[in-house]
């Protein structure tokens, strides 16, 4: 199967959403973030070994999978009286997974790239702040590499998309400025690929991506 990065899409999505920012600043707001999200996940492990004459196993293992990131935002209403407010974030982030099965234990490093839409009701609206709740979908794809018996450059390919509720605080330091802070959870369902050669053979595929709580810091520019 050919594999193709995640970053030519993801830098597409940048082009995007700088054009969006530029054709529409005197209506939206954009910053930068940071982010800091961690799951737990199951997955199902298949091993097949390429003598015929032998039997693969498998087995479910656990993963514990911890990421920090940044990107960038747009955000529909972060200082306006108004109920509804949509946020876009694009970013990248970087971390681990650490998979614990009976057979196999590995920690892997991962690059993400993400993208996660945002869709608030505003509940407190003040001159001063914010707040705002509401779902959250999220799609994104993370890569790292491995060695095994040996073997090097080995890849690890995790295709995501996940639903979740989101809580925001928009506070408002100047007339432009605006710190954001927001938090939650979101169910991750997790498609998992291990690549294979000539000698070894064995695949995971995600069960389950876990619940993840995730931890948001914006500084947001104010064109409203």
């Amino acid at each position: 199967m050919k594999k193709t990065s995640g970053f030519p899409v993801f830098l597409v999505a940048i082009i995007l959403f700088t054009g969006m920012s530029a054709r529409s600043a005197s209506a939206l707001s954009f910053g930068i973030y940071g982010q800091y999200k961690t799951a737990s996940a199951e997955l199902n492990t298949d091993y097949f070994d390429p003598d015929p004459m032998l039997l693969g196993w498998e087995e479910d293992a656990d993963a514990e999978r911890s990421l920090f990131g940044f990107g960038l935002l747009i955000d529909t209403a972060v200082a306006k009286d108004k109920l509804f407010n949509y946020r876009l974030q694009l970013g990248i982030a970087s971390g681990s997974i650490s998979i614990d099965g009976t057979q196999y234990s590995k920690s892997i490093g991962l690059t993400e790239y993400h993208m996660y839409h945002s869709f608030g009701f505003g509940i407190v609206r003040t001159d001063g702040l914010r707040l705002w709740l509401g779902p959250q979908l999220g799609l994104g794809q993370a890569r790292g590499s491995y060695s095994y018996a040996g073997k090097s450059g080995m890849k690890y390919i995790e295709t995501f998309a996940s639903i979740g509720a989101v809580l925001g605080l928009n506070a408002h330091v100047s007339e432009r400025v605006s710190l954001g802070f927001t938090g939650g959870a979101r169910n991750n369902f997790t498609e998992v690929n291990y690549s294979t050669d000539n000698d070894l053979h064995f695949a995971y595929s995600g069960s389950n991506g876990g619940l993840e709580v995730f931890g948001d810091v914006a500084l947001i520019l104010r064109y409203e």
